[in-house]
């Protein structure tokens, strides 16, 4: 009787365990959607459409370049590895904002706190159609002359 209650209160562990996992899961998907649209967002205001070298994005009129791994968001990996996180979430950047020095990065990085501020999370703006709209592909980066599309 007693080995059918120890067991019984296992499986429970269990599940918390399983529903932990889920949760932290769930926060990565979110952390991960909100970082993309907010980096998007500051690239577009910041960067300017018109000077991106992708084709798509000043076709697009906005950031929907592929998402790259930086050094740049290596403190941000970091501080998410201290929570516990895989810091996977953090750390894409579009390709325009991870090819860019660093003294236009940090310019364009101001942006975040006073959208944040100014928007909040409900109001920032899905790229999810810009983003399946035409295909991006490593040929469609743009020369330094103008467009002629």
């Amino acid at each position: 009787m007693r080995n059918d209650r120890d067991q019984n209160d296992k499986s429970q562990n269990d599940r918390s365990d399983d529903d932990a996992g889920a949760v932290r899961q769930t926060h990565e998907l979110w952390r991960a959607d909100v970082h993309e649209r907010e980096v998007r967002l500051a690239a577009t205001l910041a960067a300017a459409p018109y000077r991106c070298r992708i084709r798509k994005c000043r076709r697009d009129e906005g950031c929907s370049g592929p998402m790259v791994p930086s050094a740049y968001q290596a403190v941000a990996v970091e501080a998410q590895r201290m929570l516990g996180f895989s810091g996977d979430a953090v750390s894409r950047l579009p390709l325009c904002l991870a090819e860019i020095d660093e003294a236009s990065f940090r310019r364009c990085m101001t942006q975040l706190p006073y959208l944040r501020e100014r928007l909040g999370l409900v109001k920032l703006p899905r790229y999810d159609r810009r983003l399946r709209g035409r295909p991006w592909s490593p040929c469609d980066k743009a020369s330094d002359g103008p467009d002629r599309s």
